[in-house]
């Protein structure tokens, strides 16, 4: 037996007690995209209504971050086919290409793949805010999916990974790209014509 199967036998014969089992919930469900992305859709409309450029900016290129995270880690996923802890088939077994429903998805971990590429998105673009992006992306991955036995360590360890880069990817990009909002153009247009007269 593996790390992947020793700490998953760990947890099954030491279950979190009731808080942490609803702490733990609590957190899977935040690390659902569509909660993800929640928190990006309001980032933009903040930025948008407050006349805020930097918040719109990172708000937008942050959903995109995690939503093509979310679609790399799916597509891996159903490319490797390894069973679920829940299926007691043992931390080696994988199946190969397969895209049915069947439990086979464990590897890499959607949430740990979709917090950390948040995480480090973020964090690039509010250094203040990164031990609070990290520690969030930290305890879903190892109390809502590990500790609940949800996932093998180390299917989040490579979705933390995987996730970070993607992350650290669209980061470098975003400051490549150097995005231009509407309100910047016609703020530009109106500095324009304002000159002229």
């Amino acid at each position: 037996m593996g790390p992947d199967g020793g700490i998953f036998l760990y947890f099954s014969q030491h279950p979190p007690s009731a808080f942490l089992q609803s702490f733990g919930n609590l957190l899977n469900h935040l690390g659902l995209g569509d909660w993800l992305g929640f928190f990006c859709v309001l980032l933009i409309l903040y930025g948008y209504f407050l006349g805020k450029s930097k918040h719109w900016k990172a708000g937008s290129v942050g959903l995109l971050t995690i939503s093509l995270a979310g679609i790399v880690a799916q597509i891996l996923k159903h490319i490797f086919g390894r069973a679920r802890p829940q299926m007691n088939l043992g931390e080696f077994h994988f199946i190969g290409l397969n895209f049915a429903k069947n439990g086979f998805d464990s590897f890499p971990s959607g949430h740990a793949t979709a917090t950390f590429a948040m995480a480090a998105f973020f964090s690039s673009y509010y250094p203040g805010g990164r031990f609070f992006f990290y520690g969030l992306a930290l305890a879903i991955s190892l109390i809502g999916r590990v500790m609940l036995r949800n996932h093998f360590l180390s299917d989040v360890v490579a979705g933390a990974i995987l996730g970070s880069l993607l992350g650290f990817f669209f980061a470098k990009k975003f400051w490549e790209m150097k995005l231009v909002t509407i309100a910047d153009v016609v703020r530009v247009r109106y500095s324009e014509r304002a000159a002229r007269v």
